[in-house]
């Protein structure tokens, strides 16, 4: 269980933070004001994505360790911890969406995205904020689906990016 949480928000967090900075970096000037928002965001996203996951996987540890002998003990603890954790991590589908909204303008106005993935990335983010309806809060893993969707098509505009700067700068020579 410890495993999955720490791939399951360890790593996206570090993830979303290493997309940002991969998106938004730029060489030749400042970064604009929404740049500079959009990479607040994803350190606000990822914070909120490290403490739920590191919360759910110390209390695993701390849960199961030989300190709490009393079976009630544990089962009182858990539902603490579990109540800490979600009214911290719970829902946090909402600023993931803020972020998609920000990242998806960034790279309109770059124009390093086509039309249809930013549309793509402005429809996902609605299922992220449908979440802070309580009775639409499992449209939460709707927007964690199209993410990874969302994400995998970045992944490959970036890797053709690279490609295509590659082939430039041995064109050059």
């Amino acid at each position: 269980m410890q495993v999955w949480y720490f791939l399951v928000y360890v790593v996206f967090g570090i993830s979303v933070l290493v997309l940002s900075v991969s998106l938004l970096e730029n060489q030749t000037r400042e970064h604009t004001v929404l740049q500079q928002i959009t990479m607040l965001m994803s350190y606000l996203w990822s914070c909120y994505i490290f403490a739920s996951g590191f919360i759910a996987i110390l209390s695993i540890e701390f849960l199961f360790s030989e300190n709490i002998k009393l079976e009630t003990a544990v089962v009182d603890l858990w539902r603490d911890i579990y109540a800490i954790q979600m009214g911290l991590g719970e829902g946090f589908e909402w600023v993931g969406a803020i972020w998609v909204v920000l990242i998806n303008t960034c790279l309109l106005k770059e124009r390093r995205l086509s039309k249809k993935l930013v549309i793509f990335g402005y429809f996902i983010s609605f299922f992220g904020f449908s979440t802070l309806i309580p009775s639409l809060k499992e449209m939460g893993a709707v927007f964690g689906l199209l993410q990874i969707i969302w994400f995998i098509f970045v992944g490959f505009m970036l890797l053709r990016e690279k490609r295509t700067l590659q082939q430039h700068s041995t064109s050059n020579f």
